[in-house]
């Protein structure tokens, strides 16, 4: 059994949940083949992204490098299920 990369979990945790209902973290984990906690963890980071502030990406003038910048928006609070 191999580890599933960071984007394997979040592409089978997007194709897991359901548009017409709900599930718990143990039956997303269960569907997906994931600890409670893995699972548990990738959901609040997609939550935190969802809700943090947008990031731009902006090239360097003259170069290939890219800078990123916030570009508005503030943390999100935490919340209490």
């Amino acid at each position: 059994m191999s580890r599933k990369t960071a984007i394997e979990i979040l592409e089978l945790i997007f194709e897991a949940l359901p548009t017409d209902g709900t599930v718990t973290v143990k039956q997303l984990a269960k569907r997906i083949g994931s600890t409670w906690r893995t699972t548990d963890t990738y959901l609040d980071i997609i939550w935190k992204i969802q809700h943090g502030p947008r990031i731009m990406p902006m090239r360097a003038e003259g170069t290939r490098i890219v800078n990123w910048r916030k570009d508005y928006g503030k943390l999100p609070k935490e919340v209490v299920v």
